[in-house]
């Protein structure tokens, strides 16, 4: 049965686009994103860095841009600009955990349409790469809040990372000093749930639990 939040949601009707570029070093190899997006029909050109990304930029038409922020060769508002100068009537959305007022306020800047916080579900992401003009007052309200948002990803990499440090930095492109001090934050505000979206009850990380050294 399919949640509320994709009610008002227009069906599905992707006849004026066929390309759409992927650049996220977490969504390659069969994620959940991929998937989507070539269940629904589109060509997906995914790559992981800003470079792989502006060779194709360069020599291909794009319709959609879905984005992460940062990357280890540097962030995306170069590759927005590009983008918007090769494909001025491209959508352009980016996807991040550094999902904040001034990387908001960065990426309109460059050139994209719009961001959204990780993570989202895979389904509501790619509705709203194709749809997002168009999508009803519910969709839009549904999205949880940054912070809520930012914390239920961090946990969630922590644990996939069996609480190692260094690891989990990596995988968030993060500073390992940053992370160390958010897990802190968390540690100290008693935070234990690390699926509040979700509303299940399985536990992430523990105040009791030691932060590994890495």
């Amino acid at each position: 049965m399919q949640s509320d939040v994709y009610n008002d949601i227009p069906s599905r009707s992707y006849a004026a686009y066929t390309r759409v570029l992927l650049v996220d070093p977490t969504q390659l190899a069969g994620g959940p994103m991929l998937t989507e997006l070539n269940v629904c029909g589109l060509e997906v050109l995914a790559v992981g860095t800003v470079d792989e990304a502006l060779s194709i930029v360069h020599d291909q038409h794009i319709d959609l841009a879905l984005l992460e922020l940062r990357f280890e060769d540097g962030d995306c508002l170069r590759l927005i600009a590009e983008i918007r100068k090769h494909n001025p009537r491209s959508r352009i959305v980016v996807h991040t955990l550094l999902a904040d007022v001034r990387a908001t306020v960065a990426v309109i800047k460059a050139g994209a349409d719009d961001l959204l916080p990780k993570p989202l579900d895979a389904e509501f992401v790619v509705q709203f790469l194709v749809n997002g003009n168009r999508l009803g007052k519910n969709s839009l309200s549904s999205i949880p809040d940054v912070e809520t948002v930012s914390r239920v990803h961090i946990l969630t990499v922590f644990q996939w990372c069996n609480r190692n440090l260094s690891l989990a930095s990596r995988q968030l492109c993060l500073h390992r000093r940053s992370l160390r001090r958010i897990m802190q934050r968390y540690r100290d505000e008693g935070v234990e749930d690390s699926d509040h979206l979700s509303g299940k009850s399985h536990r992430a990380w523990s105040p009791s639990q030691r932060l590994e050294s890495g």
